[in-house]
């Protein structure tokens, strides 16, 4: 009887996706938050994190069915386009955010030339220890160097930066 209309999504981290699911009269969602409505066939859903909601579904005579859907949000980690490294202790440090629930990853820093200036495959140190725009300890010169993402998350999804496998950053001394 109940019949949700797709019972997966994959939506960005902050979106909704409107739900439906037919063959009743009356509707009950659960979990409820993240919903707009929990009690009608098609709520817009806004989960906060990876959510399975079941719906049970009552028809016109009582009988009751039950259905779920599992929503999946990607995660986009960010990592800015410039940092400052001058000693003024603002943005002298190169910061990852969003790292949370990443299993494994690799990041590379390489300058205008290829050649490999900053490596590391620990989020955590991504996070709070980041790259201070020093290469076996001499300061590489200003300049547009170039980054390579790889990984997932501990719910299988690629880790992108800024929505990307690779991008540029700008060291400005």
């Amino acid at each position: 009887m109940a019949k949700i209309d797709t019972n997966y999504h994959l939506i960005n981290e902050g979106s909704s996706v409107q739900l439906f699911v037919s063959g009743g009269e009356v509707y009950n969602w659960i979990p409820t938050s993240g919903l707009n409505n929990s009690q009608i066939s098609n709520p817009f859903a806004t989960p906060e994190f990876a959510t399975t909601y079941t719906v049970q579904v009552t028809d016109s005579i009582g009988c009751t069915d039950t259905d779920t859907v599992r929503i999946e949000l990607i995660t986009h980690a960010f990592i800015p386009d410039l940092f400052t490294p001058n000693g003024d202790n603002r943005n002298d440090v190169l910061f990852i955010y969003g790292l949370e629930d990443v299993e494994d990853m690799g990041f590379t820093i390489y300058n205008r030339v290829g050649s490999t200036v900053y490596m590391n495959d620990t989020p955590a140190d991504l996070s709070a220890e980041g790259w201070d725009g020093t290469w076996r300890g001499q300061e590489q010169p200003s300049g547009t160097y170039f980054w390579k993402v790889s990984g997932r998350y501990s719910n299988g999804l690629p880790v992108l930066l800024n929505g990307e496998e690779s991008g540029v950053i700008h060291l400005v001394r």
